[in-house]
Parts: structure tokens; sequence; C-alpha cells
């Protein structure tokens, strides 16, 4: 899964404002460098239970999961290539929880 929209809103590594071209390509290899990845995205092809999925990727020891990462990480898995997957919530029960406890595959 890929939080482009996190990369993209976070100011660290893109800060907002307006910007001029060439500070606008600056402001574009800075993030990029802060953001610091160092590979390219390739899809996991395991078949290692979500929970291990979780802790290998935040280093989770013993990782209890919500039912709803139960089910994305599921659902993620069973895609067939490359897709987008929508989660629609109430803002206040999933958002700030989502983001920061999917992992990517």
């Amino acid at each position: 899964m890929i939080m482009a929209d996190w990369i993209a809103s976070n100011p660290t590594f893109f800060p907002m404002g307006t910007f001029d071209v060439e500070a606008q390509r600056k402001r574009l290899n800075q993030g990029w460098d802060t953001l610091g990845l160092e590979h390219p995205w390739g899809a996991y092809t395991g078949d290692a239970a979500a929970s291990d999925l979780y802790s290998s990727r935040f280093g989770w020891k013993n990782p209890t999961l919500r039912p709803m990462q139960e089910v994305v990480a599921n659902a993620a898995r069973a895609m067939k290539g490359g897709g987008m997957m929508c989660i629609e919530a109430p803002w206040d029960r999933v958002k700030l929880r989502l983001d920061s406890s999917l992992p990517k595959f």
C-alpha cells in the first residue's frame, strides 16, 4: 500500500507554501532526499500472517491487530497486480490510526 497522500501532505518532506518554478524544483528534490526512499517499491508476494507483516514493517513484537487491519492486509494481498484501495470510515475513528498502522506491501 502506498501512502502517497501522507507523503505529499507531510510538511516535514514538502513544506507548504507558494513557490516559483525553481523553488518548487528545489522543494521537490529536498523532499525526496529527506524522505529517503532508497529502493523502488516491489509487491510483497509471500504468505506471512498479517500480524507478521505489521511486526516486520513497524518493529512491533507480537502485535494484536484490529479487525480492520486484518481485513485490509488480506484484501491487499488478494489484489491481482497494482490497484487502489479506498477505506471509508468516520474521520475520528480511523484516519489517525490507519495512516500510521498500515503495512507497505
